[in-house]
């Protein structure tokens, strides 16, 4: 038999998510499970594809991922939130609850990278590159399946040999020197996230043997890397790397480490086409390095497009925690306009980088034309989260989730490369102006939504 207590907890979980006021929602759960089916029906099915299907598995497996850690994102939101409604009840049930979740956080991530050692870096004889690369990867999993996606999806399109030139720079030894100071940089962050904002990481409890030794490795390594950071001259910042748009202030870190991406690649490109006596080895390196240049500040934007959700959840709570307050709704318009014009910027950089990306490399108009029609699909993205962030909003019909549909198969075959220029001029407009309307449409009602924040559904 249940315990009154055991109920009341039953109760408090089971609030957040039949209210669905925390982030995330029943939409992006169907979102992903269908992202996620369709990247294992292509890997599945690769093998016995065409060639001339090649495009299609790259868009599918791809486009797959990132659009599912975003989904992703929103359910991690609201059972954060939930488990923040619970803090009462759960430290009775788990003592220490906060301490084990961290060491269980940190051991998984340790015991991630050894197997990756044991099972990748050994047997191929390279430890340090693929140690630098995958711990890379770990700490920041969107901005790599963003640099994966760009090179998969238009490099494959236009015949390029990305396969080549990965094994290139993956065993390369400038490749491994910026990885490693890449991973310095991310551990960095990890640990001031992880066990607060001092490099000395003052202790003022007693702590376990293994929790002890594993907080003075962790801040021998921020340390360093803030001994580093001050003798280069560079601002110190706490703040997650690659999630801020170029300008403004504390900048200089991100666009240090986006000199040292530059500079090894536009080397490692120029070495390799210098060894290979080609005729274009001076073209080959203007190109590859100009495009070096265009990912890494593809990885800021992009990356800031999926990251910058989090930047706005403490700014979210405060709203929360003063929803009756008298500037309740001016608040709301506020987080409204902001969210909104920073998510466009952040687009618009994105396509227009896109297209410069592609007609650096040799690409012709209509295959720019198809790009910035698949680009075009992420507007609607922006009008996912403010149908969440208001819960005033009411569901669409019907219509638009088949205009939805047909839009994806546009999307499809723009990558797959039918139609003519013509064709993909106006998909191309049409689907920008649609997904403006979309995301005004959300907007207005949002900032048209009751005061308390967020909104009841009506």
């Amino acid at each position: 038999m249940m315990t009154a207590e055991f109920k009341a907890w039953a109760q408090i979980l089971r609030q957040p998510i039949q209210n669905r006021r925390s982030m995330g929602g029943l939409g992006s759960l169907g979102m992903t499970s269908f992202l996620l089916l369709v990247a294992l029906a292509a890997v599945v099915g690769g093998a016995a594809m065409h060639p001339s299907r090649e495009r299609a598995f790259v868009v599918a497996w791809g486009a797959g991922i990132p659009l599912s850690m975003l989904c992703l994102m929103w359910w991690i939101y609201l059972l954060r939130s939930i488990a923040e409604q619970c803090r009462p009840v759960t430290g009775r049930l788990v003592p220490r609850l906060r301490e084990r979740a961290r060491n269980v956080t940190v051991a998984v991530w340790c015991a991630i990278v050894v197997v990756m050692l044991l099972v990748f870096a050994l047997p191929l004889g390279h430890p340090w590159h693929v140690a630098a690369v995958a711990g890379l990867a770990l700490l920041h999993l969107n901005g790599a399946f963003v640099i994966y996606w760009f090179l998969g999806v238009f490099g494959s399109t236009l015949g390029l040999p990305i396969a080549t030139w990965m094994e290139m720079i993956w065993n390369s030894d400038a490749a491994a020197a910026a990885g490693l100071v890449l991973v310095a940089f991310e551990l960095r962050r990890f640990v001031r996230r992880m066990f607060g904002v001092s490099p000395h990481l003052a202790q003022t409890t007693q702590t376990p043997p293994l929790e002890a030794m594993i907080r003075r490795g962790f801040a021998w390594v921020d340390r360093t890397a803030g001994l580093f950071v001050s003798k280069s001259g560079m601002r110190a910042d706490d703040r997650p790397l690659f999630v801020r748009v170029l300008g403004g202030q504390g900048d200089s870190v991100p666009r240090f480490e986006l000199a040292v991406l530059t500079v090894v690649c536009a080397a490692l490109a120029g070495w390799n086409a210098y060894q290979g006596k080609d005729a274009h080895a001076e073209l080959h390196f203007v190109r590859a390095a100009i495009v070096i240049v265009l990912l890494g500040v593809q990885l800021l934007v992009a990356s800031s497009m999926l990251t910058s959700f989090a930047s706005r959840i403490q700014e979210q709570g405060l709203v929360r925690l003063a929803a009756g307050a008298p500037n309740a709704a001016e608040m709301n318009r506020i987080l409204a306009r902001h969210f909104l014009a920073r998510q466009a910027k952040m687009w618009g950089a994105y396509a227009a980088l896109s297209m410069a990306a592609l007609l650096v490399l040799g690409a012709t108009l209509d295959e720019a034309l198809r790009a910035l029609a698949v680009c075009a699909f992420a507007l609607p993205l922006l009008g996912i989260p403010l149908a969440d962030h208001a819960r005033a909003v009411k569901p669409l019909s019907p219509v638009v989730g088949v205009a939805a549909v047909g839009v994806g198969i546009c999307a499809f075959l723009a990558v797959w490369g039918k139609g003519s220029m013509t064709t993909w001029s106006v998909v191309a407009l049409a689907t920008v102006c649609a997904a403006a309307a979309f995301v005004g449409i959300r907007w207005t009602r949002m900032v048209r939504a009751a005061p308390a924040f967020p909104a009841r559904r009506a």
